[in-house]
C-alpha cells in the first residue's frame, strides 16, 4: 500500500527537498474487489497486496473466492523477491510459436510495430516501411506515387474509397 514518505516513518528528507518531491503518488480512487464501490480509503489484501477492499466486512465476504488466488500470487511474489514484472515471459507463461512479422516488400526488413512508421498503399495493397517510402519520395523529386508499384496517389476521397473497395473485394485484410 502506498503512503507519503516523511519524517514520521523514519525516512530523512533533504534540507532542500520540497514536500511534493517526498510524496509517493497515490491513486485517488480504488475499487473494492467484493462490492465494486470506489473508495479512496480502500485497504489492500495483507497477503498478496494486489486486491483492494473498502472494509473488513467486504474482505471476509470475498475471502472464499480470493483465497486460492491470493496464495498463488503470494508464492509467485516470494519467488521473485517481492517484485512483479508485468509483461515478461514469467508473467505470461511460456510463449508458444510467435507469429512471423510482416516484411517490407522493398527492403525486406521487418515492418515496425508502431503503425505510423509504415504506409499502406491502396493501389497495390502493400505496406511499405517509412524508410523506403521516404527514399522513394526523395528520388521521385516531388511526384507523389506509391513506393512499390509507382501508381500515382489518389487525389480525392472518392478515389481513395474506390481503391479501398477494390482491395476489400480482393479480401485484403488491411483494406477492411
Amino acid at each position: 500500500c502506498r503512503r507519503k514518505a516523511g519524517p514520521s516513518d523514519g525516512s530523512r528528507e533533504d534540507a532542500g527537498a520540497t514536500p511534493e518531491k517526498a510524496e509517493v503518488p497515490v491513486p485517488a480512487q480504488r475499487c473494492c474487489s467484493a462490492c465494486g464501490r470506489e473508495s479512496a480509503a480502500a485497504k489492500c489484501c495483507d497477503g498478496c497486496k494486489c486486491v483492494w477492499y473498502c472494509d473488513k466486512k467486504c474482505q471476509h465476504r470475498h475471502w472464499k473466492e480470493h483465497r486460492k488466488e491470493c496464495r498463488q500470487i503470494k508464492k509467485e511474489l516470494e519467488k521473485r523477491g517481492g517484485r512483479l514484472n508485468l509483461g515478461t515471459e514469467a508473467d505470461l507463461g511460456p510463449l508458444e510459436k510467435v507469429p512471423p512479422r510482416e516484411e517490407c516488400p522493398i527492403c525486406m526488413h521487418v515492418l515496425p510495430i508502431p503503425p505510423n512508421l509504415s504506409t499502406y498503399f491502396t493501389c497495390c495493397g502493400k505496406i511499405v516501411c517509412g524508410g523506403c517510402n521516404y527514399l522513394h519520395q526523395i528520388k521521385s523529386r516531388g511526384q507523389v506515387s506509391c513506393a512499390f508499384c509507382r501508381e500515382p496517389m489518389p487525389r480525392s476521397d472518392e478515389e481513395i474509397l474506390s481503391r479501398l473497395r477494390k482491395r476489400a473485394a480482393l479480401k485484403d485484410p488491411n483494406a477492411l
